[in-house]
């Protein structure tokens, strides 16, 4: 069964995009829970549920489609293919949609692996995207969005688990920010937070945590610390932990804030 992570991921049609006020009419919102979804393939299977919410006036209508992804240096990256690709083995019911006014929706996911995979973890974003275009206007001329909000779905098959390289990169003392440039070299993507401090002739001076940082198996990504103090340059040591429920790594630098 999957385990699902709690919490609901919103698509805001009255945000500001790009520039972009839309008017009343597009300020509907569906919301989509879980935003994570962990799951464990049992005999080569696994399963989980999106919940859907339309708190809006009126009814829309949904679809439901997969893409492979991955989270690099650059970010979240959508792909055209990935040796790790779940898209190939994963089906929904229902793939289209009605919502009505105040109505909730469930979707249920089935990945189902062939048995000539190999041992590791396969993974999916999971889009929920209205199937009629949003429409609003901005200095009278006519603008139309399509939204969709991103669910990602990582099943492990066999025995998998991640290794967490962490190194600094970067220190910017203009910017007050320190790059943390974490390397997962294993086969398994995990979800951690990062706590940290920053100390100077053993007393602390600065301190933080980072919530549920996606470190998919495979990549490396830039985490960005800021310490938010006024410090003189000189030299500072950095320590803390990344860690989640099962895994837990703790790293430690000297450094030299410029």
């Amino acid at each position: 069964m999957a385990a699902l992570t709690k919490g609901w991921a919103a698509i805001r049609i009255s945000v500001l995009l790009a520039g972009l006020f839309l008017t009343s009419k597009a300020s509907a919102q569906i919301r989509v829970a879980p935003i994570v979804i962990e799951a464990e393939a049992q005999q080569g299977q696994a399963e989980g549920v999106i919940e859907l919410y339309n708190p809006a006036d009126e009814a829309v209508e949904i679809e439901v489609y997969a893409s492979p992804f991955t989270y690099n240096e650059s970010g979240f990256v959508e792909l055209e293919s990935d040796p790790s690709d779940l898209t190939p083995y994963l089906f929904f019911s229902p793939q289209q949609l009605t919502i009505q006014s105040g109505q909730e929706r469930r979707v249920r996911l089935t990945a189902r692996l062939l048995p000539s995979l190999p041992e590791g973890e396969y993974r999916a974003v999971i889009f929920t995207q209205n199937r009629r275009p949003l429409s609003g206007n901005l200095d009278s001329v006519q603008v139309n969005i399509v939204p969709r909000v991103g669910i990602l779905y990582f099943v492990r098959n066999g025995n998998t688990a991640p290794n967490l390289i962490p190194q600094i990169t970067r220190i910017e003392g203009t910017n007050q920010q320190i790059e943390l440039l974490i390397d997962n070299q294993g086969s398994a993507s995990i979800r951690p937070s990062i706590q940290w401090q920053l100390s100077q002739d053993g007393d602390a001076v600065a301190s933080g945590e980072i919530e549920k940082t996606v470190l998919v198996a495979g990549e490396s990504r830039h985490v960005s610390i800021n310490y938010d103090s006024n410090l003189t340059p000189g030299p500072y040591h950095l320590d803390g932990e990344i860690f989640d429920n099962s895994h837990s790594v703790s790293f430690s630098f000297d450094i030299t804030i410029p």
